[in-house]
């Protein structure tokens, strides 16, 4: 009985973790506390808040997750810096040069802010920056250190951080994987399409190399999170390298046929998508 109920479900959003876990204690009662379900980052934030001094985390450390709360810290980060660099109390670089004007630092660092987050959805962090093969301008580089270090300062970790952290953990301390690996015997991802490459990492890092009890539910026409750097080469990565079977729900509860037969004829056109997959049916006939 116990083996069955070492799950560890992940989704995307809160409401849809709810609404996972509303379901499955309908099935199995109080059995849910023995099944982990929620989000990618809720899975990642537990992991860093129990063993996260590993790597240097503190216990205790707060999360920022909401934008204009990031950009705060970057900007103050870098109107400190240059105000030093101004006083002559610590070597000059480009930023006393380009952001002394205050106006230029706030019109600038929140475009940062979103490429910072991107960068850090596929694990690229300040200290591997240089490997990514791109050439960052300078203060891109100086201001995205300069946010890892009051980050630091402030024992705070962003949201994107939680799932690069929780990805570091496992690979660094291998007895902490081994144990996430003996807890977790089966893996339920909802939405698998919109993974992107943190949450695909994540993801192979606990099942390792020969795991046999990953399942996905996933719909590559609707891939709604490219804008988290989402892509469908990490869902059809994953039934690669899993040789996980395919099979196609091909009937819809949803919508009627009207709506279905517009829908086909829209979703033909994806270049994107699983070759052998049949047009949608539907299992009501009538639009209301």
């Amino acid at each position: 009985k116990g083996e069955h109920f070492k799950v560890l479900a992940l989704t995307f959003t809160n409401k849809a973790a709810e609404e996972m876990k509303e379901r499955v204690e309908m099935l199995v009662g109080e059995e849910l506390k023995r099944v982990f379900i929620g989000t990618f980052h809720s899975f990642s934030h537990e992991l860093i808040r129990t063993y996260g001094s590993y790597i240097g985390i503190s216990r205790d450390f707060i999360i920022y997750d909401k934008p204009e709360d990031i950009i705060k810290v970057l900007i103050d980060a870098v109107r400190i810096r240059v105000g030093k660099e101004l006083k002559g109390e610590i070597e000059s670089t480009i930023l006393s040069e380009k952001y002394k004007d205050v106006s230029v630092l706030e019109n600038t660092v929140p475009g940062f802010y979103y490429a910072y987050m991107k960068l850090k959805n596929r694990l690229i962090s300040p200290l591997n920056l240089s490997r990514v093969g791109k050439n960052y301008s300078e203060d891109f580089r100086l201001i995205f250190e300069l946010y890892d270090e009051e980050l630091r300062n402030q024992s705070a970790l962003d949201f994107a951080d939680l799932i690069l952290y929780a990805h570091k953990l496992l690979n660094e301390k291998i007895f902490i994987r081994k144990q996430v690996q003996t807890v977790y015997k089966h893996i339920l991802i909802d939405e698998g399409q919109d993974t992107n490459k943190a949450q695909f990492e994540l993801i192979t890092t606990i099942c390792g190399e020969d795991f046999q009890s990953l399942f996905i539910v996933a719909d590559e026409d609707q891939l709604l999170f490219e804008w988290n750097d989402a892509k469908f080469e990490y869902l059809m990565s994953l039934i690669e390298k899993y040789k996980v079977e395919v099979i196609q729900l091909y009937e819809s509860y949803r919508c009627p046929v009207q709506i279905l037969q517009v829908a086909n004829r829209l979703i033909k056109h994806n270049r994107i998508r699983i070759e052998t997959k049949a047009e949608l049916l539907p299992k009501k006939e009538e639009a209301e």
